[in-house]
């Protein structure tokens, strides 16, 4: 019994501890509460098995959380910012940017290649999804043009 009041206890202390501290970046991004203005921008699910598809790394210069299960996030309307990575290639992708508006759901998808990913407005109100922006991978490297730095 006693075996069972101190596991219980353990268990106890650990759960406060797990649930007080965070492992959240200081400047996170953090979702729009639902009552006010926002849009939802969402990725398409990987292809394949061992594709881990497109991820979202940062969202107007703040990081996302790396705790999350999808990507799905609900952003202010008005200007935003995206910093795009798949599979291994982090920044691979030139920063792809766009104005939100309130109400509207937009998705990342691949184009014809995976070196492309376009923005489209997949919202109910259309007919048919609407493309709004395109990243590229081509010659974009760790933030950076190619020609403005050289890799080690």
């Amino acid at each position: 019994m006693r075996g069972i009041q101190s596991l219980a206890a353990f268990l106890g202390v650990a759960w406060l501890v797990m649930t007080g501290s965070s492992c959240a970046f200081r400047n996170q991004f953090r979702d729009v509460p639902r009552a006010q203005p926002h849009a939802l921008v969402t990725v398409q699910p990987a292809a394949a098995f061992f594709d881990s598809g497109i991820g979202i790394f940062q969202l107007n210069e703040q990081p996302t959380s790396f705790w999350r299960l999808a990507e799905w996030f609900r952003v202010p309307p008005g200007p935003i910012k995206l910093h795009l990575v798949a599979g291994r290639n982090a920044y691979d992708y030139e920063p792809l940017g766009f104005v939100a508006k309130a109400g509207h759901h937009y998705d990342l998808r691949y184009g014809d290649t995976q070196s492309v990913i376009v923005l489209y407005d997949v919202s109910d109100t259309l007919a048919e999804p609407q493309m709004i922006s395109r990243a590229s991978r081509g010659d974009y490297w760790g933030g950076l043009r190619k020609n403005e730095h050289t890799p080690p």
